[in-house]
């Protein structure tokens, strides 16, 4: 289960990180009629960029956010470690001697 969380949050950061990163290119490829219809003041920006910059910077938040949660998750649970760990100490344990080496001489 940790494994298939571990995989849902790096594909949600994913995403989230194509989005941002759509977001702030088409910011970019804005940024000159914005600032023609800064200079020229008698076009009036319909709603302007700020819609756009909220969404971008939300995108980039979830991203990091899942991006970080997703490569911080171990891919295997202690329980598992620790049942591997006893599996494996059960076949590698040489068996008991049949009788104690004190008091023999």
């Amino acid at each position: 289960m940790l494994k298939f969380t571990k995989g849902l949050f790096a594909v949600v950061g994913l995403a989230a990180a194509v989005t941002a990163t759509t977001f702030i290119v088409r910011l970019l490829s804005q940024v000159d009629e914005l600032v023609a219809a800064a200079q020229g003041s008698s076009v009036a920006l319909a709603g302007g960029p700020r819609r756009q910059i909220w969404i971008a910077m939300g995108a980039s938040a979830v991203a990091g956010l899942f991006l970080g949660m997703g490569l911080a998750l171990p891919r295997r649970t202690a329980r598992r470690i620790r049942n591997e760990t006893r599996s494996r100490m059960a076949t590698h344990t040489p068996a008991a001697a049949s009788g104690s080496d004190v008091g023999e001489e």
